[in-house]
C-alpha cells in the first residue's frame, strides 16, 4: 500500500527516477505514462505515421506528447475548441473537434491514421472514429467503456483494420 516502508518486485518491473524529478511529477508518469508509451511504442507505427489520439485527458495529453516525441504526426481528438490550444502546444499536428466535425472523415482527409489511440472510456466515440484507420490501422482501446463499441466487419476487412485493447 502507499504507507509501505518496503516492498519486492521483479528489477525488469521497476523504473529508476532521475534525482530531480519530484514523486509529485513522476507520478503521473508511472501509470498513465506507461499505459501510452507502451500502447504506442508497441503500435507498430512508424515515425512519420499519423497517429490519433482519441480524447486530450488524462492518458490522452501524455499520449500526444509521446506520440510526437516518436516522430508520428498527432492528431488530437476531443469534444469542442477549449481543448486545441492545450492539444497543439502538447504536440499535436492537427486538431479535430468531434462535436463539430466528423471525425472519422476528418482523418480519413488527411490519409487515415495508422493507429487510433483510444483514451476515452466511450464506446459511441471509439465507434464514430473507427473509418477514419487507414488501410492495415489500428484502434487500441486503452480504457473500458460503458457502451458497445460498433466494428462493421466489412469496415474491418476491406482495410485490413484491427481493434484491440491494451493493459496498463
Amino acid at each position: 500500500g502507499g504507507y509501505a516502508e518496503y516492498m519486492i518486485a521483479p528489477a525488469g518491473a521497476l523504473a529508476l527516477i532521475p534525482e530531480g524529478l519530484s514523486a509529485v511529477e513522476a507520478g503521473p508518469l508511472m501509470c498513465a505514462g506507461t499505459t501510452t508509451f507502451n500502447s504506442l511504442r508497441n503500435s507498430d507505427a512508424r515515425p512519420g505515421e499519423t497517429v490519433a489520439i482519441l480524447g486530450v485527458g488524462g492518458l490522452g495529453h501524455l499520449a500526444i506528447q509521446f506520440a510526437s516525441k516518436m516522430g508520428f504526426k498527432p492528431v488530437a481528438i476531443a469534444r469542442g475548441r477549449d481543448k486545441e490550444p492545450l492539444a497543439r502546444k502538447l504536440g499535436a499536428w492537427h486538431y479535430i473537434d468531434s462535436q463539430a466535425q466528423d471525425a472519422a472523415a476528418e482523418l480519413s482527409k488527411l490519409g487515415g491514421a495508422r493507429v487510433i489511440l483510444a483514451t476515452v472510456t466511450s464506446g459511441k466515440a471509439m465507434s464514430a472514429a473507427l473509418g477514419g484507420l487507414g488501410v492495415n490501422g489500428k484502434l487500441i482501446a486503452l480504457g473500458v467503456a460503458a457502451e458497445p463499441l460498433e466494428a462493421p466487419t466489412g469496415l474491418l476487412i476491406a482495410g485490413r483494420r484491427s481493434v484491440m485493447g491494451w493493459p496498463s
